[in-house]
């Protein structure tokens, strides 16, 4: 992964390209997966990952490229996926708890919400994944 004018970039491979869309492989790796210790650790790991990028340049199956990403894509992407769902159970959980329910049910309905945040985010994939682009460079 590399930082650059507020921008993530990850080196992949293309796989396939249709129109102006091709498919991209990469590998993600954790911060320490270049530790001396990292076969023996399981914190270290790295991630095949397969996105979807626009390119406006000629590229072909095979072909090294770079993914390029917004940062604050990655910083929606964060929100989204876990600190808008834990600030929603937390505020369930004080509200239920000071309308005097008792502290297993403010609980339970708290983490029943889960699921359901979830299940929405899924349902409107199409609308929020339209808003997080990847550009190829070559």
């Amino acid at each position: 992964m590399n930082k650059s004018n507020n921008n993530i970039e990850h080196s992949g491979i293309v796989t396939s390209i249709s129109g102006d869309q091709a498919t991209v492989r990469f590998i993600t790796s954790s911060a320490c997966a270049g530790c001396q210790a990292s076969g023996v650790c399981d914190a270290s790991g790295t991630n095949e990952k397969i996105v979807t990028a626009t390119s406006h340049e000629e590229i072909h199956p095979g072909d090294q490229v770079s993914i390029i990403m917004k940062e604050s894509l990655g910083f929606r992407a964060l929100f989204l996926g876990y600190l808008l769902p834990f600030l929603l159970v937390l505020t369930i959980l004080i509200v239920l708890t000071l309308l005097s329910f008792s502290e297993v049910i403010a609980g339970v309905a708290s983490l029943l919400l889960l699921p359901a945040y979830y299940y929405l985010l899924y349902l409107r994939k199409e609308k929020i994944g339209s808003r997080f682009s990847f550009i190829i460079k070559k």
